[in-house]
């Protein structure tokens, strides 16, 4: 049997054993990723199966599928910790954009703005001004507030 007509022959017999084992291994919440991972496999050896052939073709098959998924899932992770990373910094630049550059330029002044924000804590806006603009140690912070080192290191 020629390299095509193997490949051909394995896609019609095989593709539906193989997606189910796939399945079993990763959960039917992946199909999708699942035969895209087939697809990619099956055009990988068109590719690779120019020169040799393997000796067991199915289970060449059933590891590449296998390992294409296992690569698809961990850029999917990635691509999502990126866009997590991506809406931080954007509410980020939101919050930043609350003081627009021409009306506060001096950093410390900004600093003392972002300290005195209504949604922080009164206790908290202290002593992270005393901490970010004073530049004082936690266990400064703790004399001047009357309050334990530890209780600061937490906020």
């Amino acid at each position: 049997m020629q390299n095509q007509q193997l490949i051909d022959h394995l896609f019609r017999h095989q593709y539906g054993k193989m997606v189910s084992i796939l399945i079993r291994i990763f959960g039917l919440k992946h199909i999708e990723l699942i035969e895209d991972a087939l697809q990619d496999t099956f055009a990988k050896a068109t590719v690779q199966w120019r020169k040799k052939v393997p000796d067991n073709a199915e289970a060449w098959f059933t590891t590449a599928a296998k390992n294409r998924v296992i690569d698809l899932l961990r850029k999917l992770d990635a691509d999502k910790s990126r866009i997590e990373k991506l809406n931080y910094s954007a509410s980020a630049i939101a919050f930043n954009n609350l003081f627009e550059k021409e009306e506060i330029q001096d950093s410390e002044l900004r600093m003392i703005f972002t300290a005195c924000h209504p949604k922080l804590d009164p206790k908290d806006q202290i002593a992270f001004a005393l901490k970010t603009i004073g530049g004082f140690s936690s266990s400064e912070i703790a004399t001047a507030l009357l309050l334990k080192p530890e209780t600061v290191k937490k906020d």
